[in-house]
């Protein structure tokens, strides 16, 4: 199931790694590692006895300790695995493209949301992929439609963002989810289940992942980019042991390893009072949520619809006007407000008929949204009045 390029890789053997690996009583003339005493001396003060490894080409896996860790964290979302069955990853769309690149031939199908990550679409892109958009509702993923497709296309695997999904905000339902599972068991196919903001819910409870319920024709792709830094890059993969071992290679083949100052610093805010932190976090982005709402109520309401949110990131907001959403950001640019207009995040984006936006919530400053909503107001009057005269 593999793909040609990845099976060729898989074969590949490189000589310097394999004897860097042997260190066990050797004095080693092989590998190019610099020396890190003088940089460990500067920074000893700032990093104590962690400097020598943190300084240092570290496992290709990630930091053993970090992984132990975050296969106890996994708990909490009801995932049962353990470090070997991880591979930490420079983002989540690292852990895209890896496992992109492991499955996937030129021509090969993958089944995608109506609207999904524009990264994920076009990576897979990048791999010469089909994408083919399944219709979805405020509930995710038509089941329906899916299981029309999987017959239809035969896909290689589904990507699917299960919480809170970027752009829509919306998120698949529990029964969706149960459905789903036994439906790709009918199927030679699999799940890759993109999972970065399971911890921004603000409805009082963590909605449990399909890995929960499906271990072995599930991939789980989540990171810290949300919760904690984007500039860190530290993601990372589920899957069984068997997989891991294989992508091994394709991950040492991209960067060696991730960062193993920002596996660092992700290990030691993981073993403070990171629960507190993440209440605190939830808190403010409901806060900002709220505000976002209220705005688009008193300056957007008679042109808008909208779904409130119940996690994530963004606002998915549908246009009441026959509203070219293309037109109605250019004229936004030209007041200095920037937006995604919706057809960017459908793999089919020429066919896409749908006329939303999506708005971010989490990064603007309260001040700044009552601003950028109304100037988007008026450019929407604008638009209008612009089309009366045509």
């Amino acid at each position: 199931m593999i793909s040609l390029k990845a099976e060729h890789t898989l074969k590949q053997v490189n000589p310097v790694n394999e004897l860097l690996n042997v260190t066990e009583g050797v004095i080693s003339f092989a590998g190019g590692l610099p020396s890190t005493e003088l940089v460990i001396d500067v920074l000893k003060g700032v990093f104590g006895e962690e400097s020598q490894s943190i300084f240092q080409y570290g496992e290709i896996e990630g930091n053993g300790e970090f992984r132990k860790l975050l296969s106890k964290w996994v708990q909490r979302y009801g995932i049962n695995t353990n470090a070997h069955e991880i591979l930490i990853t420079s983002g989540g769309t690292q852990a895209i493209d890896i496992m992109t690149e492991f499955f996937i031939d030129p021509g090969d199908y993958i089944l995608v949301d109506q609207y999904s990550f524009v990264s994920a679409i076009e990576i897979f892109k990048s791999y010469k992929a089909n994408v083919i958009p399944v219709e979805s509702d405020d509930n995710g993923i038509i089941i329906e439609c899916l299981e029309s497709k999987l017959k239809k296309y035969s896909p290689k695997f589904i990507y699917i963002v299960t919480n809170y999904n970027n752009p829509t905000g919306f998120s698949l339902s529990k029964e969706r989810r149960k459905r789903m599972v036994e439906i790709i068991k009918d199927f030679d196919t699999i799940i890759i289940e993109d999972d970065p903001y399971i911890e921004l819910y603000y409805n009082d409870e963590i909605i449990k992942p399909i890995k929960s319920l499906e271990h072995s024709k599930v991939i789980y792709i989540s990171s810290f980019s949300k919760i904690i830094s984007p500039g860190l890059r530290v993601g990372y993969i589920i899957a069984n042991e068997e997989i891991i071992r294989k992508i091994r290679k394709l991950k040492e083949n991209k960067d060696i390893h991730t960062s193993n100052l920002s596996q660092f610093i992700v290990l030691e805010v993981l073993k403070g009072d990171f629960d507190s932190y993440l209440d605190k976090l939830r808190s403010h982005y409901k806060t900002k949520r709220d505000f976002m709402m209220h705005y688009l109520d008193v300056y957007l309401n008679k042109h808008i619809q909208y779904t409130v949110p119940a996690g994530g990131m963004f606002l998915w907001i549908a246009m009441k006007e026959e509203i070219n959403v293309s037109e109605l950001l250019d004229l936004a640019l030209n007041r200095g407000i920037s937006f995604i207009p919706g057809p960017v995040f459908c793999a089919d984006s020429e066919s896409d008929t749908g006329n939303y936006i999506r708005l971010n919530f989490t990064n603007p400053e309260i001040t700044q949204m009552k601003t950028g909503i109304e100037r988007i107001g008026d450019c929407i009057e604008g638009l209008q009045t612009s089309l009366l005269v045509r």
